[in-house]
């Protein structure tokens, strides 16, 4: 494999790391191994570990990172995978800038999980911070069409479930 075989401090690690979290997560949705899952996560951890701070693409690593968990979540009902997904996807969209293209998504990835720990704890609080993640989200002029309706639909659906 080219992640084993590249130096721990080579310039391309982190990049290669990315990539085998997306091909092992792509192979999961296919084949349900969570040992795929499972070492997507740590490829994602391990990027997000090697990539500096304020490095540009450090938001985007995040957010594999905070799906991935949130996937495994999903899973395994493991709350920690939760509230790492959380806190991973939250730094994210700190670190995005408000005209950033993929700002919408990110603040949709975070309202997603906070809904689903809505689900799981009952926290108004989450509820309420996902649906103003949402509307926000719905709201960036910079985000392609689809991003913004599906906001638009889950911050709807949020507001139809109380």
């Amino acid at each position: 494999m080219a992640v084993t075989a590249t130096p721990q401090d080579h310039p391309d690690r982190t990049g290669q790391l990315k990539n085998l979290g997306n091909i092992l997560v792509t192979k999961f949705h296919r084949m349900g191994s969570m040992d795929d899952l499972n070492r997507a996560v740590e490829s994602a951890k391990m990027a997000v570990a090697t990539i500096p701070q304020g490095h540009f693409d450090r938001a985007a690593y995040l957010n594999n990172l905070g799906n991935w968990l949130g996937r495994r979540f999903n899973w395994t009902g493991f709350m920690d995978d939760l509230k790492r997904a959380v806190e991973a996807v939250d730094v994210a969209v700190t670190a995005t800038h408000q005209d950033h293209p993929d700002q919408a998504n990110r603040l949709s990835n975070l309202g997603n999980q906070l809904k689903t720990r809505f689900h799981r704890t009952g926290s108004i609080d989450d509820t309420d911070r996902a649906l103003s993640l949402h509307q926000e989200a719905w709201h960036c002029q910079t985000a392609s069409p689809s991003a913004r309706i599906e906001s638009a639909w889950l911050a709807a659906l949020i507001l139809a479930s109380q």
